[in-house]
């Protein structure tokens, strides 16, 4: 797949007028997928289709990230398999005061909101966990439509595995998946 991994602002057409502006380019396309967070009524941007083709203007495949959303694309089908291939990590550069028991209240926040959001229709979840008097940490834990319970499960369990090498003792962090991601911070980065 063409290495993009691209963050801009969601903005404006719907998913629907996307594909249907795209639809000459999609008839070689077996499978494509797209999603965002659900916090809010999300619309995806046309703009999206059009960074995808110029970055990666004669691949068959390609993977491009904003900060909610995804779109994916290949001339093989991928849908219903998680992908591991296309996975990276952001952290916050701060590191915590107590690591040992923020790493572990942070994977306890982040495995309840993956058994949530694997058992939902929409598999996404979100949530936070007290640390004290005044500190928080926010997650959220989300799948694409495709995957099954199990295997949306399997996926944030992989990513929430790979917090130990990414963000240890960071006051937040994510990995970013073409099947899932996790996030957490110790501020509401959510929209209500």
């Amino acid at each position: 797949m063409c290495p993009a991994a691209y963050f801009f602002v969601v903005t404006d057409a719907s998913v629907a007028s996307w594909l249907n502006n795209s639809l000459v380019f999609w008839l070689n396309i077996v499978g494509s997928l797209t999603f965002c967070t659900f916090n809010k009524e999300n619309k995806f941007s046309l703009s999206a289709s059009n960074e995808i083709h110029r970055l990666c203007p004669y691949d068959k495949g390609a993977i491009i990230w904003y900060d909610n959303c995804l779109l994916k694309y290949s001339n093989k089908n991928f849908l219903g398999q998680i992908d591991n291939e296309n996975l990276f990590s952001l952290l916050n550069v701060q590191n915590v005061s107590d690591p040992t028991i923020f790493n572990q209240k942070t994977r306890e926040l982040l495995s309840q909101l993956a058994t949530e959001a694997s058992v939902t229709t929409k598999k996404y979840a979100a949530g936070h966990i007290e640390l004290g008097e005044s500190t928080n940490v926010y997650g959220l834990a989300q799948c694409t439509w495709d995957l099954s319970s199990n295997d949306c499960f399997q996926c944030l369990e992989d990513a929430i595995g790979q917090l130990p090498s990414c963000c240890d003792g960071k006051e937040g962090g994510r990995v970013v998946g073409g099947s899932c991601n996790i996030r957490y911070e110790i501020y509401p980065f959510l929209s209500s």
